[in-house]
């Protein structure tokens, strides 16, 4: 019940200046917060098929989202809906992320 959003190093908007940030401190490596819109996310499809129109959930495998099969346990840990499908094994798909 604790997610919260995808976590991208090249979201297509953010808010804040990332080259001001990494001239501050330029050691670190900066990943932002996605809450809405598409964005590649890590899934693990070992847990079942990811189809198109599927919503995402948390997974076992840390860093990576599943296929939500019983969506009546999923309250407040849907990631967002797959726009692109995984038959099988761990890979990157595009993913609209839930807003809120």
């Amino acid at each position: 019940e604790r997610v919260a959003g995808v976590i991208s190093e090249n979201p297509w908007f953010s808010l804040g200046d990332r080259e001001e940030a990494n001239k501050k401190e330029p050691d670190k490596h900066y990943h932002y917060l996605v809450l809405g819109g598409q964005v590649p996310c890590n899934v693990d499809a070992s847990y079942g098929e990811i189809k198109p129109g599927d919503w995402l959930t948390t997974s076992p495998t840390p860093g990576h989202a599943m296929k939500a099969a019983d969506k009546s346990r999923t309250h407040g840990a849907l990631i967002g809906k797959a726009l692109e499908g995984l038959k099988e094994g761990k890979g990157i798909i595009l993913i609209l992320a839930k807003d809120g």
